[in-house]
């Protein structure tokens, strides 16, 4: 058995056999074509390009009316690449002064620009090389005969091992055969990763090693939570992992039933589950899947996919129509994190050495006012419709919360000399993803409503090990007692001064971590909403008391690997479910 540590981007375990499909590159014939034949190997270029929109037409045609439909702005994008006049100048005209034939102009011209992309200082932008890719390798089949892509049809369930995957491939994938895919390269803000988490096959990529580490034929566990490739699993492994999808089967089944049950400990402790949302038609997801409101709307995800600044109107009527569908549940909406590695384009955007650590988020947010107010004006004016609340990211200091609450006051004063109506009482949290916060909570509690600790940033900054960096992704761990201890520090702050503490981060949907998270005393978790069902189940299976002793004891251990052993063992034998 060989376990690679790579980088979850969409949640799920897929049991299966590998189809490995190596390093993907395809061999690029360099021929030098006579002077005579120039003008036939434009026209050759030409034709590739009107069957590659032809094909990419067809594959739109192809998800229309599928849970794929929503991304065809990502070939429309692909299109306009495509059959961009500039592209073709550029392309016919290496093809006329180097004599070389297409598929080398094709090659050339489009690795230099993949290369350029890769380049800039910036992990979103630096990930839509994979759109280049995607372009470049649909150009060369077309040129070579090529008309497999070799991801569509398989006449036995397969689990895709692959150097990368493209976003048109990952669209093209059959969900009914293929039930995962791991990847050596990769990262959390691709294209192929966004389609992957929509369309909710399990995947894992930044693995670094995965199509050197597995065969063709190899029995795989792809577990898209972890980010974790498991490769020829051991006995006790494959057993652990097979009882848990049974787990997860059997409340999917008997979904119906759980919905409406609360979230309650054997001994009547209640927790509320929440649903993780980037999308407005997600709500509905969250709902169906027993969620008791919205804990974080990500709003940044409506300027990354529409790829422009999206309006005030446009913003009011995400926002109204979302606390509509909620009711009286509540609907947290986070202020655009954009920044570090979520970067919109057609935002004004300084290069920065290190993202992260810059100019992101409630920062950017204050530096860009112009922003800040069109946003905090569209959630006040929807306010009015539900139980909407405000919660400020990866905030740092005192004084940031206090610049974002005066703008907010001032665009309150602004709505009301307009006579435009918001709920006056709206409640304003912070995220709690910055050690500085995590370590003196005590100093923000006059400054918020309630807190929201998001375990991604804060695991990403106290062991200062990047989330999407493929090389240290095995560092990457919540068991690791420096954050098991911020984020008990947290709660008994938030206790002590009658504040909420809710946890929105990947550890709410992890197995493993709940019965610790809910002897904290954490009583509301924020996940993703087909998590939702697996989580009340556990929560259902043990008692609050027990649950105490588990995160008593798991605050006393020394590393990450005595944390993980026991967590284990004790969900297994305490609240007797399988967990991974």
């Amino acid at each position: 058995m060989e376990v690679l540590k790579g980088i979850p981007v969409s949640p799920g375990v897929a049991i299966s056999t590998a189809y490995v499909m190596g390093q993907q590159q395809p061999l690029v014939p360099s021929t030098l074509v006579p002077p005579t034949d120039v003008e036939a190997e434009v026209k050759r270029f030409s034709a590739a390009v009107a069957s590659s929109a032809v094909e990419i037409e067809d594959l739109k045609s192809r998800i229309r009316g599928t849970p794929a439909e929503r991304y065809i702005a990502i070939l429309d994008a692909h299109l306009a690449m495509l059959t961009d006049e500039r592209l073709a100048e550029e392309i016919g005209e290496r093809i006329r002064s180097e004599r070389y034939n297409a598929e080398h102009a094709v090659a050339r011209v489009l690795a230099q620009y993949a290369r350029t992309i890769e380049a800039v200082d910036d992990a979103y932008l630096s990930q839509r090389a994979g759109d280049i890719h995607d372009i470049q390798r649909r150009l060369l089949d077309a040129l070579t005969g090529k008309k497999d892509r070799g991801v569509t049809h398989f006449p036995n369930p397969v689990a895709i091992v692959a150097h990368d995957l493209t976003p048109s491939e990952t669209l093209s994938l059959d969900r009914e055969k293929v039930t995962g895919f791991a990847t050596d390269a990769g990262g959390s803000t691709s294209h192929t990763a966004i389609v992957a988490k929509g369309l909710s096959i399990p995947a894992v990529v930044g693995l670094g090693r995965a199509t050197a580490a597995t065969a063709g034929g190899d029995t795989i566990i792809i577990d898209g939570t972890r980010g974790l490739l498991i490769v020829n699993p051991d006995v006790a492994t494959l057993k652990r992992y097979r009882s848990s999808q049974a787990d997860t089967t059997v409340i999917a089944s008997g979904l119906g039933a759980l919905k409406d049950l609360p979230a309650e400990t054997t001994d009547g402790r209640r927790v509320r589950l929440m649903g993780n949302i980037e999308l407005p038609e997600e709500i509905q997801v969250a709902l169906d899947n027993g969620a008791d409101g919205v804990g974080l709307f990500r709003t940044e995800f409506l300027f990354l996919q529409a790829g422009h600044e999206p309006s005030e109107e446009e913003q009011f009527l995400v926002y109204l129509n979302a606390a509509g569908a909620l009711g009286d549940k509540p609907l947290v909406i986070r202020t655009f994190d954009l920044g570090g590695d979520k970067v919109a384009g057609g935002l004004k955007h300084m290069a920065e050495r290190n993202p992260s650590l810059g100019c992101r988020s409630i920062r950017y947010c204050l530096e860009n006012p112009h922003i800040f107010r069109a946003q905090v004006r569209a959630i006040l004016r929807a306010s009015v419709r539900g139980n909407v609340r405000i919660l400020f990211p990866m905030i740092s200091s005192v004084e940031e919360v206090r610049r974002a609450k005066l703008f907010l006051a001032e665009v309150r004063k602004e709505l009301q000399s307009r006579a435009i109506p918001f709920a006056e009482d709206i409640k304003i949290g912070i995220m709690v993803e910055v050690p500085s916060v995590a370590v003196a909570p005590d100093a923000f509690t006059p400054e918020a409503d309630f807190f929201s600790i998001g375990t991604n940033d804060l695991i990403q900054y106290t062991l200062a090990v990047e989330r999407v960096n493929e090389h240290v992704a095995w560092l990457f761990t919540p068991a690791h007692p420096a954050i098991l201890r911020l984020i008990k520090n947290v709660v008994d702050t938030g206790n002590a001064a009658r504040i909420p503490v809710s946890v929105c981060g990947e550890m709410s949907s992890d197995p493993l971590f709940v019965m610790f998270l809910v002897g904290l005393g954490i009583e509301e978790l924020s996940l993703s909403p087909r998590a939702i069902p697996r989580i009340k189940q556990i929560i259902r299976s043990f008692s609050f008391q027990d649950a105490r002793k588990v995160a008593e004891t798991a605050l006393t251990l020394h590393n990450a690997r005595e944390v993980t052993s026991f967590l284990l063992k004790s969900s297994t034998e305490t609240a007797r479910v399988q967990i991974i």
